[in-house]
């Protein structure tokens, strides 16, 4: 009887090996999240994708600081309009 039990429970195991080793077979074929050479293709690094992500020099001139630009962005008095009124009311806010 004891031999009939472990021969029966050497049997179950085999079969849940090969129902699990082969529900694992299936899973790993090409199904919808799988990788495909179409995914492969889609997503390589092309040349063309290189220039068009590229640092160009048109780009940079674009966006380049420049003198004119600083100029006109730069903070003067002028646009402040500071006046000696205000430098003496702010010199004694802070005095005090």
């Amino acid at each position: 009887m004891t031999h009939l039990a472990i021969a029966g429970g050497i049997y179950l195991l085999l079969a849940l090996v090969l129902v699990f080793n082969h529900g694992a077979h299936q899973k790993s074929g090409s199904s919808a999240g799988g990788v495909t050479t179409d995914k492969l293709v889609a997503d390589a690094v092309t040349s063309g994708k290189l220039v068009a992500d590229s640092v160009q020099a048109r780009n940079i001139t674009a966006l380049a600081v420049t003198a004119d630009k600083l100029a006109a962005n730069s903070v003067t008095t002028t646009k402040l309009n500071v006046t000696e009124d205000m430098t003496v009311a702010l010199l004694n806010a802070h005095l005090r």
